[in-house]
């Protein structure tokens, strides 16, 4: 029996209790049932560092707290941008991050700009 893949999205793993109950999720599900992949738009957060090393990673922005100076501003405006677009126009999520193209069943944890993921990405 194959695995069912699974993609969760999140904006980030901030110290909220939905990144808390996601996280727990990631740890409790069958390893032997799910093929499980998480993305995040920014990869950054309390709850990070808890993530099962098995799930499999995405993100399209890296942590803004990792810069200074100029390149901090500019990676914060990047981003903004890029959020404002996909936004506008979903579909050009798949140029600016390649989601994992394959999956079952896509779960956005929280309401918001998460939801626009799945609104662009081919499934199969």
């Amino acid at each position: 029996m194959s695995k069912t893949t699974l993609l969760f999205a999140m904006d980030a793993l901030h110290g909220g209790g939905a990144e808390k109950v996601l996280v727990d999720i990631l740890t409790r599900l069958d390893r032997g049932r799910f093929d499980i992949h998480l993305f995040l738009f920014t990869k950054c957060g309390l709850h990070l560092a808890n993530v099962p090393e098995d799930v499999q990673l995405h993100y399209l922005f890296k942590d803004p707290e990792e810069y200074r100076g100029v390149a901090k501003f500019v990676r914060l405006a990047v981003r903004s941008l890029a959020i404002r677009l996909i936004r506008r126009l979903p579909f050009l999520f798949g140029w600016l991050y390649r989601v994992p193209r394959t999956y079952d069943v896509g779960i956005s944890f929280c309401e918001g700009i998460n939801m626009l993921l799945f609104s662009g990405v081919p499934r199969k």
